[in-house]
């Protein structure tokens, strides 16, 4: 019985788990021709003392922020940044984590079919502190396009460049 009680008393001194970042989600245009280029962020917002792990992580173990998107109906290109290193846990190797606030580019193609379309970034992450880590969880936000009437010729070459010029 003693040994759950310290167990009880022991979890009750870190919260169960962490308020989930602020998210935001940008984009550079709210509409555009079929095929063309979208360029957006993912603005991540972390509480003081709290973590997530970059991506790529900087070990196996680690499980890092993810970005993905539902709806989409072309490629999704991200941009992840690299993380601070903070040695965490006692470990002698530092990790590279992201905290504070955090930017993740990425780019999208225009959906083909004109309109107004709801697309949906998902990010999952694992927030930590120092010492313990909370279990993963994904959030969500909306995002609004409108795909206007356009040459697909035009959308394509559009999306070509922008490839070439992204990193």
């Amino acid at each position: 019985m003693l040994p759950t009680a310290i167990f009880f008393l022991g979890a009750l001194r870190e919260p169960l788990q962490a308020e989930p970042p602020a998210m935001k989600v940008t984009l550079n245009q709210s509409s555009g021709p079929s095929g063309s280029a979208v360029r957006g962020k993912v603005i991540l917002t972390f509480e003081p003392g709290l973590h997530a792990y970059q991506n790529p992580p900087s070990q196996d173990y680690q499980i890092p922020v993810t970005v993905s998107l539902d709806g989409a109906t072309g490629p999704f290109l991200l941009n992840y940044p690299v993380g601070e290193p903070v040695a965490v846990g006692g470990e002698s190797e530092a990790s590279f984590t992201y905290s504070g606030v955090v930017e993740i580019p990425f780019m999208l193609k225009a959906p083909a079919k004109p309109g107004k379309h709801t697309l949906t970034v998902k990010v999952r992450y694992q927030q930590c502190t120092d010492s313990m880590c909370f279990p993963p969880k994904t959030i969500t936000a909306p995002v609004a396009f409108t795909t206007t009437k356009g040459s697909a010729v035009a959308g394509t070459a559009n999306w070509a460049r922008a490839m070439a010029g992204w990193k």
